[in-house]
């Protein structure tokens, strides 16, 4: 079995109660991929730009994971700057993002990958993922990431995707966002509702809250 996921491939400043590091390797299909490795083969989709540090490439090819259709463009990387409070370290802050070889990118997958049956489909522009679910051949298995800033300005793009796959994943904001609802039990069965026959919640810390058929 394989798995395929789209998504970003970053490099992170974050800033926590404990200290301060930048040029960190992160993005939402860099997770993703870090944890499904331990399970099954991973073919990552993605974009980085001409100042991505060779050392992170190393890193990934050594965990294992597939970059076949990992591609470079000519710019920047994307960056995102975060910050984790005291108060609520459950919670990421963004300060900043800048988006380079991200703005305007277009999925192009290995002619192997695309008979990949399980899709991830990680945080990222809805419009790129919907792009890159109508190049797959034979999808089985669709799960959706999302976040807020897709939320607010790409609802109409994401709410069509989601009537085309099979897991959509939230955090408790986000949910209650998309959903309208502040109860998470409301939230999870408005969320199904809109297409995805499984809902999983993330709590962070308190782990995750499952909706299904």
């Amino acid at each position: 079995m394989s798995l395929l996921v789209l998504g970003t491939v970053a490099l992170d400043n974050v800033k926590t109660p404990y200290g301060e590091r930048r040029d960190l390797l992160g993005g939402s299909a860099t997770h993703f991929a870090m944890s499904a490795r331990l399970f099954t083969k991973v073919n990552l989709v993605a974009v980085i730009g001409k100042d991505f540090p060779k050392r992170h490439i190393d890193f990934l090819h050594r965990k294992g994971i597939n970059l076949a259709s990992l591609a470079e463009g000519e710019g920047k990387t994307f960056r995102w700057d975060g910050e984790y409070k005291r108060e609520d370290m459950n919670t990421a802050l963004t300060l900043a993002t800048e988006l380079g070889v991200l703005a305007g990118f277009t999925p192009e997958i290995a002619h192997a990958h695309r008979d990949t049956p399980n899709i991830f489909l990680a945080n990222i522009d809805p419009d790129i993922q919907m792009g890159l679910l109508k190049i797959l051949r034979k999808p089985r298995l669709v799960g959706l990431d999302s976040m807020n800033l897709w939320i607010n300005h790409k609802r109409p793009s994401l709410v069509r995707l989601m009537r085309k796959v099979d897991l959509f994943v939230a955090n408790e904001g986000e949910a209650r966002s998309l959903s309208g609802e502040q109860n998470l039990i409301q939230a999870a069965k408005t969320l199904r509702r809109m297409g995805p026959p499984l809902v999983v919640v993330k709590k962070g810390e308190h782990g995750v809250l499952q909706r299904s058929v």
